[in-house]
């Protein structure tokens, strides 16, 4: 509030802080709360409550000039600057009010006596303030309903502050102007408290002291309940209403009881599908006649006796359910519609909320399962997969199941490492051994296409797989004869939109994303492809957590589940725009609760998985060569070749053999590896995309990751493309590395102070360290011997490590660290020991052999554009 001061120096207009009781207790309490030190800073003058404790009087002064300074600081414009420096006033309020409006608190009036007389005009106004402010007694009002319609309302006036007892600790007027422990000041506060009510709401009635309330009629007391209260609310007085009043016209409702007789056969079912709702009117969830409806829209008032208690009527809703009785109770709804209203996402059915949702049969049983009311049914692993899931991985296969069962896209976005892949093979095997023959189309990154062909041969082996990529794949009729001979049709994003028209051809049985958040962008050609294509089930598979990434999650959503969260402009208003802006608090707990049916994620912390993992669990991640990396594979195998033609025998051939195996293995890093060059990166290496990847995914996850190479070389490039891409320092730490800054690497990275990734060359950061923030393991390039990549993997899995360990080992299909992963693997070539003498072995092959061994298979190379 404004005010003014008359110190020694001269005479200052003030802005002070006026705090209403509640503020007076929580300053009070962190005044005592400071330290002796905080003396130093007191001053004179404060206005803020204190008790003559010095604590309080430092404290008060401090917020005091702070208060000042930043109504000053939101306040002052140029104008208003100049007119309180140089501008004319004509009255010493003129000149206080110029005061209050500039930087400086001096008041410019020359008369010392109107100064005063202005102080004490400014004290007058204040007085009812500072009273309310400092008084301990609290007006309160009651409002009590009539048992009857026609008899009166009360609205009774009450104090707080008198000690009364815990359950009721306020007083009636009355009581409270006749007690003994109220002075004269304590009644003037009471009766300045009452006028300043009767301004905002003026049924009260301001008058004398023996004024204990109010007889309302009904209609005055819907609007002292519709609008006096909350305005009394604001101002702070304490305001209790009956307990049956809401505070909101929505109490006449409607009731929908869905009929869905039968059982809808497997995949014919879908958020389209029609089904029988019959609308029944209610009011506060108990359903009424037509009778009682036409009675309440003759009563003509806003509050109204309905079965001995009182309701509040909305006329305009009342004429809506009239209309809807005398149209049609019954009518036909897609099934989106129901299960919109059944998650809370339409509340409005024919202008009138939806009160609750009934359903039978097969359709209650939907229902429930989704709300979670009944749990999932376990399944067996089909007899088609090759494998072992984990309890959790059992528990997202049912999952799937469940939903592709009714038709409804489901989001699987398990943490990293927690075997998406293999849960979404389990479903494709389930519905092969049911008998469903039509292909399954699989979208994925370019970089990870070997990959899941090799998963699938390995865990469902019966089930034939054909990719579509590459610059011979098959288009037209071509393309769907090959779909329809295949049980998995495994393709890229790109060729999803560049190969559309072929594609849609084929009835697909199911459509799968993986690295789902590729479509979050609705408006790409590659989101709109996947959204147009028919299928009878949907599945997106991600590491990222969509349910944070809003703006990320209609597109999703909407491919999975169509018209499940509205329109895009719809959602943005009701759910994007809110959360961003947190101006409303509930929208993510109701967009949360709205896809939780549609969305799993299961965390490597949560405690029924952690218990399901091993302590480290170590998987190989496949990729595929560019073209540009394909072109020089292959000439260095000509090379070879040629001298091997030429009879190179001996320790000749040995180190050529040797030398060879290393320059492949540069060129399956990354072309400027292999070339030495600094030019571009990004999109040349299947390798190195595909390890960004899922380094994002490491860092959104807010974990940290170790990242070892052999080569020194690549180690440099691997730390400048990640430092590009995250925007930070990653440190690498290699052979050249002095102690002093080693040390300050690892303890940077230890204490969270920098990156979450951290590169190392295999032999200089493979020993005798500490890097147990990291629970990601990446060997970005092999080198065969168990025993020095464990080692390594051990910087992370070790004494002091408190989440379990996965260590992830890039492989490029169809190249030499293809084939002799495979043959470690299965052990049909090597022993231990041989293993252990890291790439050695290889020159003891023959030509035939070591042809063979490095060799660049067909399927080896994507479809990729830089």
């Amino acid at each position: 509030m404004p005010g003014g001061v008359l110190p020694d120096t001269g005479y200052e207009s003030r802005w002070e802080p006026a705090l209403d009781r509640a503020e007076v207790r929580r300053f009070t309490v962190l005044a005592a709360c400071l330290p002796g030190a905080a003396l130093a800073l007191s001053s004179d003058g404060a206005s803020a409550p204190h008790s003559g404790d010095p604590l309080q009087a430092a404290a008060a002064a401090f917020f005091d000039e702070v208060v000042d300074r930043l109504v000053r600081l939101a306040s002052v414009t140029t104008l208003s600057r100049a007119h309180a420096e140089r501008g004319r006033t004509f009255s010493a309020h003129d000149a206080w009010g110029a005061s209050l409006r500039g930087d400086t608190r001096a008041i410019r009036w020359e008369s010392p006596v109107e100064i005063a007389s202005l102080a004490e005009e400014i004290a007058r106004w204040r007085r009812s303030v500072d009273l309310e402010s400092r008084s301990p007694l609290h007006l309160c009002f009651e409002l009590e309903d009539p048992p009857g319609e026609s008899a009166p309302w009360r609205l009774r006036y009450r104090v707080e502050g008198l000690g009364q007892t815990d359950e009721d600790p306020r007083t009636d007027w009355e009581q409270a102007w006749h007690d003994n422990r109220v002075d004269a000041a304590g009644r003037e506060s009471l009766l300045m408290a009452l006028g300043q009510a009767a301004l905002i709401a003026p049924i009260v009635d301001a008058g004398d002291g023996g004024v204990t309330g109010a007889t309302l009629t009904t209609d005055q007391a819907h609007r002292f309940m519709r609008s006096d209260a909350p305005l009394l609310q604001a101002a702070g007085f304490g305001v209790r209403l009956p307990p049956w009043w809401q505070g909101a016209a929505s109490h006449i409702q409607v009731l929908a009881r869905v009929t869905a007789e039968g059982s809808p056969v497997a995949g014919s079912f879908t958020l389209a599908s029609l089904v029988d709702v019959d609308w029944q009117i209610a009011i506060g969830g108990e359903p009424v006649t037509a009778v009682e409806l036409a009675r309440l829209a003759e009563a003509g008032h806003a509050l109204v006796r309905f079965r001995d208690r009182w309701v509040e009527v909305n006329h305009g809703q009342v004429n809506e359910a009239l209309k809807l009785w005398r149209r049609q109770m019954r009518e036909a709804r897609a099934a989106n519609d129901i299960i919109r209203m059944m998650l809370g996402i339409d509340g409005d059915a024919h202008g009138l909320a939806v009160a609750g949702v009934e359903a039978g049969g097969w359709l209650g049983q939907l229902i429930r399962r989704l709300r979670g009311e009944t749990a999932l049914e376990p399944l067996p692993p089909p007899a088609g997969f090759c494998g072992t899931l984990r309890p959790y991985q059992e528990r997202g296969y049912a999952w799937l199941a469940f939903l592709r069962q009714w038709g409804l896209g489901a989001c699987l976005a398990d943490d990293m490492g927690l075997g998406k892949t293999i849960q979404a093979l389990a479903l494709i095997a389930r519905e092969r051994e049911q008998g469903e023959r039509r292909p399954v189309l699989l979208v994925c990154p370019t970089s990870v296409l070997t990959n899941w062909a090799r998963e699938a041969a390995r865990f469902i082996p019966a089930v034939p797989v054909h990719v579509h990529h590459g610059a011979g794949r098959s288009v037209s009729g071509t393309f769907a004869e090959e779909a329809a001979a295949a049980g998995i049709v495994v393709t890229s994003y790109t060729l999803l939109h560049r190969d559309y028209a072929s594609i849609r051809q084929v009835a697909w049985a199911g459509l799968i994303l993986d690295e789902a958040q590729n479509i979050k962008n609705p408006d790409t050609r590659q989101a709109q492809a996947a959204r147009a294509l028919q299928a009878d089930y949907r599945i997106a598979l991600t590491g990222t957590p969509v349910e944070n990434q809003v703006g990320d999650l209609w597109s999703i959503m909407d491919f999975l589940n169509p018209g499940l969260l509205g329109a895009r402009a719809a959602f943005r208003e009701t759910f994007a725009l809110p959360i961003k802006t947190g101006i409303d608090l509930t929208a993510r707990d109701r967009l949360r609760q709205t896809t939780a049916p549609f969305v799993l994620r299961r965390l490597k912390t949560d405690r029924d998985i952690i218990r399901d993992l091993p302590e480290k669990r170590e998987a190989s991640v496949y990729c595929t060569l560019t073209r540009e990396q394909a072109s020089l594979y292959q000439g260095v195998l000509d090379e070879l070749g040629a001298a091997l033609k030429n009879g190179a025998s001996g320790i000749s051939r040995r180190g050529l053999v040797l030398a060879s195996i290393t320059r492949l293995k540069q060129v399956c890093n990354h072309p400027a590896h292999f070339l030495g060059e600094d030019g571009e990166l990004g999109g040349r290496s299947g390798k190195l995309d595909r390890l960004r990847e899922m380094l994002e995914e490491v860092v959104a996850a807010g974990e940290g990751a170790l990242v070892f190479t052999q080569y020194a070389a690549m180690g440099t490039l691997l730390q400048r493309h990640l430092q590009q891409a995250f925007g930070c320092f990653v440190p690498f730490l290699h052979g050249g590395t002095p102690r002093a800054e080693r040390d300050a690497q690892v303890a940077a990275f230890q204490a969270h102070a920098g990156a979450a990734v951290f590169v190392l060359s295999l032999k200089a950061g493979g020993t005798g360290i500490n890097l147990t923030r990291a629970n990601h393991v990446f060997h970005f390039d092999r080198w065969w011997n168990p025993a020095v990549e464990n080692q390594a993997t051990d910087r992370a899995f070790r004494i002091g490590q408190t989440r379990d360990v996965m260590v992830h080992k890039l492989v490029c299909g169809g190249t030499l660290e293809d084939r002799i992963e495979a043959m470690i693997r299965e052990k049909t070539a090597l022993a231990d020991d041989l293993v252990a003498s890291g790439e050695s072995w290889l020159t003891e092959l023959n030509d035939t052999d070591l042809r063979d061994a490095l060799a660049l298979a067909q399927d080896a190379v994507g479809e990729w554009t830089p």
